[in-house]
């Protein structure tokens, strides 16, 4: 005689997960398709004339993209949550908004991006401490407005719940500013530290090595195409190279190096697909020769860059500790 030992309720239980995953493969397949979609989008609005007349395309495509980033969020994460996150990115790009209206260039509206965060197109710039002071804006005003939210968390009396919630856009706005902060273009500290030594880019590399193998996700491998796009080699090398860290990426995600699901990491491809496209063409149609990289920063400037660099780098860090007692706090 067989007897049934399992427990009817672990069976349910197992059902609902697989459920849950279902359902989330399924939403993470629909943000694949929006996103694609949206960046059609956005190419058709850019010839709309008469909005680019009237000045308000720039901000239209902002609320727009934000609007779909928060509804793409909020399959993985409270609705709550979604909105601090946004806000997080809003405030930093804010930052380079207002650095760059300082600089008196043309300051360009900001875009969300699903995944992977929002995105300014740079002005012209007209020296390297153009580059520096724009790129500073950001994690300079991102780390104010994540400090503020660490201490209205810690002087507000909310519930357990509100508080928790102020507590995790803390430290998230705080994480995204500090990641910034690798001193390696395109991001933020490799931006404001570009002319100043050389070794601040080695210590980037070190430091993105490292966050490559401790992670052991293929998403990093987006990062990495992002710092292609600044290094100094051919534009064919280049392209041949991104490719190659495609195919990587691909057989990584494969053998089960991504994230909470794959089609998350697939997204990440997808953009990085995007991103090899925009190689090649820069492969077949060299753009002008203008390089702002060749006025460089005075000796003065080079300190000063190096002294704000080190300081904010500082800041970031012990705001970024101050959160590991409470870490149990975090609500995702």
């Amino acid at each position: 005689m067989d007897i049934n030992t399992s427990d009817p309720g672990d069976n349910g239980r197992r059902g609902i997960d697989r459920g849950l995953s279902d359902r989330r493969e399924y939403d993470l397949a629909r943000t694949l398709i929006g996103t694609l979609l949206f960046v059609k989008l956005y190419r058709a609005a850019g010839a709309l004339k008469f909005l680019k007349a009237l000045k308000v395309l720039g901000p239209l495509m902002m609320v727009v993209s934000g609007i779909f980033t928060g509804e793409i969020y909020s399959l993985v994460m409270k609705t709550s949550l979604v909105v601090g996150l946004l806000f997080s990115l809003a405030v930093h790009e804010l930052g380079h908004y207002v650095a760059t209206k300082r600089c008196g260039l043309r300051a360009a509206w900001w875009l969300f991006i699903p995944f992977v965060g929002a995105w300014m197109e740079a002005p012209d710039f007209r020296s390297r401490n153009d580059e520096a002071c724009i790129a500073f804006g950001g994690p300079f005003i991102g780390g104010i407005f994540s400090l503020i939210l660490f201490c209205a968390w810690l002087v507000l009396p909310l519930s357990n719940e509100w508080g928790n919630i102020l507590f995790t856009i803390a430290f998230l706005s705080t994480m995204l500013n500090l990641f910034n902060m690798i001193p390696l273009s395109p991001l933020d500290g490799g931006r404001i530290t570009e002319g100043v030594s050389i070794w601040f880019r080695v210590a980037g590399f070190v430091v993105l090595i490292t966050l490559s193998l401790y992670t052991a996700q293929a998403s990093m491998a987006l990062v990495w195409l992002l710092v292609m796009s600044e290094v100094r080699m051919s534009a064919r090398l280049r392209f041949v190279t991104a490719a190659l860290m495609l195919i990587l990426m691909a057989v990584l995600i494969i053998l089960g190096y991504h994230g909470p699901s794959a089609l998350e990491d697939w997204c990440y491809f997808a953009v990085g697909v995007w991103l090899l496209s925009a190689f090649y063409k820069r492969w077949k149609n060299p753009p002008p020769r203008h390089d702002h990289r060749n006025v460089r920063l005075t000796p003065a400037e080079r300190k000063k860059w190096k002294r704000s660099y080190c300081g904010l780098l500082l800041f970031l860090i012990v705001l970024f500790a101050a959160f590991f007692p409470h870490m149990s706090k975090l609500a995702f």
